[in-house]
């Protein structure tokens, strides 16, 4: 049986995240999130020139309305039960972002046929992520967490494939991703991702630096 895929998002202001969220994006806040490297992922605004959004029942249903694709939307767990199942069918949010009262709800929800959406899970430390993914939660919201955390994360769930994602789910079609977002948006989104639509790794190491490639001992 092949393992779990649980996805997780490095957030923040600078690298090594890919991704920040925040409230009422303008033109000017998008470009300066491009220019450090970051994908805007907007929280309150569903009309801002985001390249995603973190919102609740009403604005998945405005977003949705206008025409932005559901790889493009979080759901906020806030509503009852039978609303955000409704949303979940209705939209085909990508996540469903959860709390930890909510958790088994969320996973429970996120398995059904009728919804696409993944259970999501802000996690702040190592052991509050493993337990989340212990119990069924499918895509983690991390800080901006180094390699080491990471790696630790990766230690304490032996069993589940941890895949690093952009602002979007892995596996998005690129070209429907050239048709609907403007042309910085694509271009960042390109330099984060690898052939599958995850994020690609990052290394110091460059053709022509004076350093070690980062590669295994005795590979080369």
């Amino acid at each position: 049986m092949s393992a779990r895929t649980v996805s997780f998002l490095r957030r923040g202001a600078g690298a090594p995240a890919l991704a920040r969220e925040a409230a009422g994006f303008t033109d000017a806040g998008v470009a300066a999130a491009l220019a450090a490297g970051l994908l805007p992922v907007e929280t309150d605004d569903t009309a801002s020139p985001a390249a995603a959004w973190v919102t609740d029942v009403p604005g998945a249903f405005a977003l949705t309305g206008r025409g932005v694709d559901p790889w493009r939307i979080t759901i906020r767990h806030t509503a009852p039960r039978e609303e955000t199942l409704d949303a979940l069918a209705r939209t085909g949010a990508a996540f469903l972002r959860t709390s930890r009262d909510r958790l088994a709800e969320a996973v429970a929800l996120c398995d059904l046929p009728a919804t696409p959406a993944v259970a999501q899970f802000e996690a702040a430390d190592v052991a509050t992520a493993a337990e989340a993914v212990a119990a069924g939660i499918g895509d983690l919201v991390l800080g901006v967490w180094d390699d080491a955390l990471v790696g630790a994360l990766r230690d304490s769930c032996p069993d589940v494939r941890l895949v690093e994602r952009t602002a979007f789910p892995p596996g998005v079609d690129v070209d429907r991703v050239r048709e609907v977002l403007a042309r910085p948006l694509l271009k960042a989104y390109l330099d984060h991702i690898d052939g599958a639509g995850a994020a690609r790794p990052r290394y110091e190491w460059a053709p022509g630096k004076d350093m070690h490639p980062p590669v295994p001992p005795r590979r080369l």
